[in-house]
């Protein structure tokens, strides 16, 4: 007997008591898994090509009542119908129809031996399913008629990252939008995203800025408990981070004044952490779809530690199809859900073999996609990583080397970088 799950009936449901959510939503039946659903589809299809109209007995009566599941059945799926979920619920069954047809697309490349690009192309149409892009002119320049007269009216230039020097430069990060970062081990990637969660988090309470900015981490190497005691903490209160060790001796009495003070100020940052290691993209997608049902009024920026070991939809494939898959998966996340991902890459070592060890595109380890799919790539370069006498100075200087913006400026800034706080300022 035939399996229908729960989301195939409601959607199914919803659809028959308003079939014109049919054409809205971008469903069709090639979406479905049961196929008695698949058959209900056609039926409705067929009827509204036919100009008749679409209801229970009229469905139940177009063939057979067995042809789509008999009129229990159909009862069953108007029962679970709900308009007012009907949205959330499509955006679900999209993801699993994409989650089947990316098994079905790679195991048929197997069978027939497909190049790599002929994967990746049928793996990123995948993701023209929805409709949901028509914008007018007359709408869209709403939006934009008061602008030069009105001081407060400006365009949103995203999300700042609290480095002056380098706001100025990428103008924000953006919704929809994927930023790489990249660079050596131990350069110092995970506190920059750190200080930039850190910064946007606290945005509402330090700048003009009062819609909040919820930072979300996915740390796929490091516990949360790590990052907040070793990372976060020192970097807010003001102590070198070797002093956790033993908090109690090694703090001076002015640090252990401000403890509380400080810590509630991170607090106020709202950062949202999860450290299960291995996880896959819709993974943290369902989990940043939770997220802004819990905080509707909130902005987010994902940032992602990192690209490489996120766990692939369908592994055993070749390792550049798999990082290229990947990459898109997340650059669709941003643009589903209207956030920003950030997500932190290794280099090749083979920068270590050039007299400018200044990172360059090419140098994106596994994957000539990331560079294509990618919004935004900067590149991390700290002159103290080679040169001993500059890493133990206090204050050493920090490269970002921004070589593809899209809707901003390309080129390097410097910053100022405290390795045993972990500030970037």
């Amino acid at each position: 007997m035939e399996q229908h799950n729960l989301l195939e009936m409601s959607i199914i449901g919803t659809i028959i008591n308003h079939p014109f959510l049919l054409k809205e939503s971008g469903i069709n039946k090639g979406h479905f898994e049961s196929k008695t659903n698949v058959n209900i589809v056609s039926v409705i299809e067929q009827l509204m090509n036919e100009g008749k109209e679409v209801e229970f007995v009229t469905i139940l009566m177009h063939q057979t009542p067995e042809f789509v599941g008999g009129a229990s059945y159909l009862t069953t799926c108007m029962d679970n119908s709900n308009l007012d979920k009907f949205n959330g619920r499509v955006v679900e069954f999209l993801d699993k129809w994409k989650q089947r047809e990316t098994r079905r697309i790679q195991n048929v490349s197997l069978q027939e031996g497909w190049s790599a690009q002929e994967i990746i192309q049928k793996l990123s149409d995948l993701d023209t399913t929805r409709i949901d892009d028509r914008k007018s002119i007359k709408s869209e320049l709403v939006k934009y008629f008061e602008m030069p007269f009105n001081e407060t009216q400006k365009v949103d230039t995203g999300i700042g990252s609290g480095i002056t020097e380098l706001d100025k430069l990428i103008e924000g990060f953006r919704p929809k939008e994927l930023t790489i970062i990249s660079a050596r081990p131990s350069v110092g990637k995970t506190d920059v995203i750190l200080t930039i969660g850190k910064n946007a988090g606290l945005r509402h309470v330090t700048t003009m800025f009062k819609k909040r900015v919820i930072p979300v981490v996915f740390s796929l190497e490091m516990e949360t408990e790590l990052l907040i005691l070793k990372r976060l903490i020192p970097s807010t209160v003001g102590f070198n981070r070797g002093k956790t060790k033993d908090l109690f001796n090694l703090l001076t009495a002015e640090q252990k004044d401000k403890w509380s003070s400080d810590l509630g100020i991170l607090s106020e940052s709202g950062f949202e952490f999860f450290d299960k290691p291995g996880q896959k993209v819709s993974e943290m997608r369902s989990k940043v779809r939770l997220l802004q049902n819990e905080y509707p009024d909130c902005d987010f920026l994902v940032m992602i530690d990192y690209l490489s070991i996120i766990k692939p939809e369908q592994p055993g494939q070749n390792r550049n199809v798999e990082i290229g898959q990947i990459t898109n998966d997340l650059k669709t996340m941003a643009k589903e859900l209207g956030v920003h991902v950030i997500v932190l890459s290794q280099l090749s070592r083979s920068i270590e073999s050039r007299p400018n060890k200044r990172p360059m595109n090419s140098d994106l380890r596994e994957s000539g996609e990331i560079e294509q799919i990618a919004d935004m790539i900067i590149g991390l370069y700290r002159e103290g990583y080679y040169k001993e006498e500059v890493n133990n100075q206090t204050w050493q200087p920090f490269e970002f080397c921004v070589t593809k913006n899209r809707n901003g400026g390309v080129g390097t800034v410097t910053a100022a970088y405290n390795r045993f706080l972990g500030v970037i300022r």
